[in-house]
């Protein structure tokens, strides 16, 4: 099967949760099929190979953005216009458009796979021509609800992001031959709120191990370990609901204890929250030498949906951790057995105090949560990732041989009345 991937931006190197996705479906593509990556971007200069990834042929088509008042007033009124969020529609472009076009008369894909929100307009584009898989990281509508609830509930711009999010969705799950979520709840989002009948599966998110390899040992540190970009909206409330409504609780009962936050996004939180025992480390070179004296790690996501990889990525490395239910979205756990789960800023608070001060409890949730990672290594997910190409394949074809079938049979019963010849 030759399979083509369409990104916004180089999915490499492997600093965000979505070129970390990315790159591993296309490893999974590239072992057995003939895969190509088409990555939209302002780069003049795309990379020409992927460390890894041999087989993978990489295409890449420049936008121009214009960032004048005219030329932002100017994509505001084509998104009102055409139901589309403007950051779509810059990908868009005619230029963008031409060269996809050319790639498919050239290499005649048999699947191609959309594979982040911002890419999924070109659905409705290419729904005649080749099967359409859509690759959903969030469900869009629910994360532009979390923004206007965020940045002004009344507010009409994100009222109308919101609605315009909404509309693009429905669109563009509906153009696809198949529709992947990363978590059951939201492919149940999606279905109830658009009644899909678009195929709708869960392929849950994995986790490197070599990449976050298992510490030696459990240190007995006052130190509570967070990752993640801090310019996510589901992670900037997160981070606001840990330090006012978790760390004050935590502090009552260990006074010495301290946050460490990895990722980028960190500034505007520095001053926010000017605590010596609050330390926002920013991006750094390698997460798991960061962890190093990381005892307990956090996983407090109160808004938001999708699957969160970096609870994977500290079970992986051996890190006891307490999340909240909505953190754990994706995961098939025993709470108790392989990480505390806790939803109120006090039982959370409590769930801290409590692997902080017990030393036995942190090295049993650490083997146990190592285990269930290894359960979700990428290698084990890959599987599930080529059998999803093979049903969106299947389901194109399907649809396609109904369609004619019922176009032959309308064409019977009416007696071929007006018209040459059957369609």
């Amino acid at each position: 099967m030759r399979i083509l991937l369409v990104s916004c931006g180089f999915p490499y190197p492997l600093d965000g949760g979505g070129p970390n996705i990315i790159y591993h479906w296309l490893e999974a593509a590239s072992t057995t099929h003939d895969a190509h990556l088409l990555v939209i971007s302002e780069q003049s200069n795309v990379p020409e190979s992927i460390p890894g990834l041999p087989r993978l042929k990489i295409h890449s088509s420049q936008i121009q953005i214009s960032r004048t008042l005219w030329g932002r007033a100017r994509r505001q009124a084509a998104s009102l216009f055409r139901s589309t969020p403007a950051t779509s529609l810059v990908l868009m472009s005619p230029a963008v458009q031409h060269h996809l076009k050319d790639l498919l008369n050239r290499y005649h894909f048999d699947l191609i796979i959309l594979a982040e929100n911002i890419v999924a307009g070109f659905a409705p584009l290419l729904r005649s021509s080749s099967p359409v898989l859509l690759l959903k990281l969030f469900v869009d509508a629910s994360e532009a609800k979390d923004h206007r609830m965020r940045h002004g509930r009344f507010h009409p711009r994100w009222m109308l992001e919101e609605y315009l999010s909404g509309r693009f969705e429905a669109n563009t799950c509906r153009a696809a031959s198949m529709v992947c979520c990363v978590t059951q709840q939201d492919v149940e989002r999606l279905i109830s709120r658009y009644r899909l009948s678009t195929p709708v599966v869960p392929i849950p998110l994995g986790v490197d191990l070599n990449r976050f390899p298992c510490r030696g040992n459990v240190p007995a540190t006052q130190v509570i370990g967070f990752i993640g970009g801090l310019t996510w909206g589901g992670n900037v409330d997160a981070m606001h609901w840990l330090c006012r409504e978790v760390l004050p609780r935590v502090w009552r009962t260990h006074p010495d204890a301290k946050l460490l936050a990895v990722g980028p996004g960190g500034e505007s939180f520095r001053s926010l929250y000017a605590d010596s025992r609050i330390h926002f480390a920013g991006r750094v070179p390698s997460i798991p030498e960061a962890m190093k004296e990381v005892s307990v790690g956090v996983v407090p996501i109160v808004s938001g949906t999708g699957m969160r990889t970096k609870l994977l990525d500290m079970l992986s490395m051996g890190i006891p951790t307490v999340s909240t239910s909505l953190g754990a979205e994706g995961l098939s756990y025993l709470q108790g057995e392989h990480f505390l789960i806790a939803d109120s800023g006090e039982t959370f608070a409590n769930s801290l105090c409590t692997l902080l001060s017990d030393d036995d409890l942190r090295r049993r949730l650490a083997a146990s949560g190592r285990l269930l990672a290894s359960a979700y290594s990428w290698e084990k997910i890959y599987p599930k990732i080529l059998e999803v190409f093979d049903l969106a394949f299947r389901q194109y074809h399907q649809n396609t041989i109904n369609v004619r079938g019922a176009q032959a049979w309308s064409y019977a019963t009416s007696g071929g009345a007006g018209k040459t010849g059957p369609p």
